[in-house]
């Protein structure tokens, strides 16, 4: 599986969200509403006999603002819904993938997270992916 082909398809299917910005890269900057999509910790080479398969799991960071507590926390619960014009889950899920066989949003997980000192209400996706092993 070729990782730069594979994140740029989640970032195309991602753009099916509109008004979301996506970055196919760990980004150190944040315009919110974002997704930023990181590098995975590890790739497990031939999981199936062989070049057959290989898996990995990367993780995709929604960040949005926190200006207006009450609208920011709506809007983060949106793009976390399991379906629906916002969800990331559905999106990423409806993408075309050349490589990748199974795509799937595993687990979403939140938090606040500050960059340049700028508090973000944040939801960690992890994306499981398995794929070719060529």
């Amino acid at each position: 599986m070729n990782l730069g082909t594979t994140l740029a398809e989640l970032d195309t299917a991602l753009a099916a969200i509109t008004g979301l910005r996506h970055i196919p890269y760990p980004d150190a900057s944040v315009n919110a509403p974002q997704i930023t999509l990181t590098l995975p910790d590890s790739i497990a080479f031939d999981e199936t006999y062989r070049r057959g398969s290989d898996r990995l799991t990367l993780m995709a960071v929604l960040t949005v603002s926190m200006t207006d507590p009450r609208t920011g926390f709506a809007s983060l619960l949106e793009y976390c819904a399991g379906s629906g014009a916002k969800s990331v889950k559905q999106a990423i899920e409806a993408g075309t993938y050349t490589q990748a066989a199974d795509v799937r949003v595993a687990t979403c997980d939140f938090d606040v997270y500050t960059f340049s000192g700028v508090p973000y209400y944040a939801a960690v996706f992890s994306i499981d992916i398995v794929g070719s092993g060529i």
